[in-house]
């Protein structure tokens, strides 16, 4: 969220600031940061940034994972970031987050991505229709609906969210979900349940969560 990730003073006033926050944490199993929506820098800074992060993270916490997520990313910034993945191999970093505003599909990032980085999913659950953050618009949704309700609306999806689970399930070891509220509870129940046995019938897992 700083200015400028090249200015050695902003870089050691994060690394202050993110070092104290590690510090009054108990536990910390990962640490998640999105390569934009916030924040928009280039995947050289951003990266080096991250090296010297993970170094203070392990001082307060040796095993928590470090992730990143190419969100935001423009064509060239993609490219520099894959090419870091593949020229630089950072071992300290975990893996790579898929989320909304990718500039490629997950499958297609899966294959530019080195087989030794993990890919969780980030799938957006919340938002409705086409904006920025938006990842799977509701389809074919009549149109006063969509613009009396919005973007982030009450929007229980089971089957949706069902069938783009499986559909991109295999390319990843997992999710969290990009939530914002009360609003996607249905469709975090359903990926959750989803996510602990995938064979799972959709109709008992709403029966599930209205109990």
């Amino acid at each position: 969220m700083d200015s400028d990730y090249t200015d050695p003073a902003i870089v050691e006033s994060a690394l202050r600031e993110w070092g104290e926050v590690f510090r009054q944490l108990p536990r910390i199993d990962a640490v998640f940061l999105h390569g934009g929506d916030p924040g928009h820098n280039a995947p050289q800074p951003l990266m080096a940034l991250l090296a010297k992060e993970t170094e203070v993270l392990h001082r307060y916490h040796p095993l928590a994972q470090m992730w990143v997520s190419p969100q935001s990313f423009n064509q060239t910034w993609l490219d520099d970031f894959l090419a870091i993945l593949r020229i630089q191999q950072p071992v300290w970093l975990t893996g790579i987050v898929f989320g909304p505003q990718s500039r490629i599909s997950l499958p297609d990032l899966r294959a530019a991505v080195p087989a030794r980085n993990p890919i969780r999913h980030y799938p957006d659950i919340t938002h409705n229709i086409q904006c920025q953050q938006c990842q799977f618009p509701v389809p074919d949704w009549d149109r006063a609906g969509a613009l009396t309700e919005g973007r982030e609306s009450i929007n229980p999806q089971p089957r949706e969210e069902a069938r783009t689970f499986r559909l991109l399930q295999p390319h990843t070891i997992g999710f969290i979900s990009y939530s914002e509220g009360s609003n996607d509870d249905v469709n975090k129940f359903v990926r959750s349940a989803l996510g602990w046995n995938p064979d799972r019938d959709v109709t008992e897992i709403l029966r599930q969560y209205s109990r």
